[in-house]
């Protein structure tokens, strides 16, 4: 690859696509959410600050060598990038093919494609691509997919499991959890705990044999599998009004404590977050 990007384990280069020009924000879009509240001597004002979803504009020439294979490989383009695909991993060249520790991509969909600047007997089209980035941030380019098993509660998971590894990230990385419970005794209530965080989540709810509970930081959703019924249902109900979703901590090894499930396993996906 050269001057092009990645989406979806793809190599663009392979449509003669070049990037010629990248604009990103520099720090993450910050939101402020002020919502005003009652009070006995008048409405007070409570700031809650987080950060927005960003947009990355990229402009892009594709050089072919006829008419048809010009038009087929837009159509390619168009085809890979359909938002309807969902998030996809975008990882440009100038990003990556360092470290991992250093290199980067994006969680993105595409926004917007531009309309084409043709060059007449050229056999050459210009246009720019526009990408929504929700998480607002750039990601580790490897992701992380670590199952850990549990054979008592409570017990304690460190992540990364290497003593001298540390959560790769600028900012705070907000994993997928999926718990499951191999006893024959059923599981009523799972608490996660980041000790180093100072973090705590509980989930109340019945998990039977082979069940599984689903917990996305991100999205702040859960979901529970049931063995009995093959199925997946929302899993929202088990939480408290006041419960957050346990995240991990950058640039340090994190202390983890599952409380709840004496026989099973806790599954952990995420990507290294950078502001």
């Amino acid at each position: 690859m050269a001057n092009s990007f990645t989406f979806n384990s793809v190599d663009y280069s392979t449509y003669g696509l070049l990037v010629t020009n990248v604009e990103r924000w520099g720090f993450a879009p910050v939101r402020l959410d002020a919502q005003q509240r009652g009070g006995g001597t008048g409405a007070s004002v409570g700031d809650a600050v987080y950060y927005g979803a960003g947009v990355i504009r990229l402009r892009c020439m594709v050089r072919a060598t006829t008419i048809a294979a010009r038009q087929g490989y837009l159509d390619s383009i168009r085809a890979g990038l359909a938002p309807t695909l969902g998030q996809k991993l975008l990882l440009l060249d100038d990003e990556t093919g360092q470290s991992a520790a250093v290199n980067r991509g994006y969680l993105v969909l595409l926004q917007s494609m531009s309309e084409l600047a043709l060059r007449p007997g050229a056999y050459v089209v210009e246009f720019d691509l526009e990408f929504l980035v929700p998480r607002g941030c750039a990601v580790a380019a490897v992701e992380v997919d670590r199952t850990v098993t549990l054979t008592g509660s409570p017990q304690t998971v460190y992540e990364p499991n290497d003593v001298a590894a540390v959560v790769y990230g600028t900012r705070r990385a907000r994993p997928v959890w999926e718990f499951t419970n191999s006893s024959a005794t059923p599981v009523s209530s799972v608490t996660l705990a980041n000790v180093t965080a100072g973090t705590t989540m509980t989930w109340t709810g019945t998990l039977a044999q082979g069940d599984k509970l689903r917990l996305y930081a991100f999205e702040r959703h859960a979901e529970k599998y049931r063995a009995a019924q093959a199925d997946w249902m929302n899993a929202m109900y088990g939480f408290g009004s006041a419960q957050g979703f346990v995240e991990l901590l950058p640039t340090v090894r994190n202390q983890l404590t599952v409380t709840g499930i004496a026989s099973g396993s806790v599954r952990l996906i995420y990507r290294g977050e950078f502001l």
